[in-house]
């Protein structure tokens, strides 16, 4: 878990020195599955929105309605299946490992 949530991070940072152009996130999702554990076969997700003050959500191309500045965020979801190497009795065989990080990026 501590390596999943480190390649989120790794993903959050490289959308803060890099900012996503025309909503493009793919370099971000490819940055996140750079640092995930070797083996590892996540599905990532990097969601860019944007907000006005008042929580108002828009395309990040527009302007808020009350001529404030709007406000750029990207949320980042990994999700990966880890198997175990021997089933324990109510544990299974496998289980799900998942982290998700939002950051503002202006």
């Amino acid at each position: 878990q501590m390596q999943i949530t480190n390649a989120v991070r790794a993903g959050t940072q490289y959308a803060i020195v890099r900012k996503p152009i025309s909503g493009d996130t793919s370099q971000i999702e490819q940055a996140v599955k750079n640092a995930a554990p070797e083996g590892a076969s996540p599905t990532v997700n990097a969601d860019l929105y944007c907000e006005c003050a008042d929580g108002t959500k828009l395309v990040c191309s527009n302007v808020c309605g009350d001529g404030s500045e709007r406000q750029a965020f990207i949320t980042i979801n990994y999700a990966e299946t880890y198997d175990l190497l021997f089933g324990f009795p109510g544990f299974g065989s496998s289980f799900d490992l998942t982290d998700e990080a939002t950051i503002r990026l202006n």
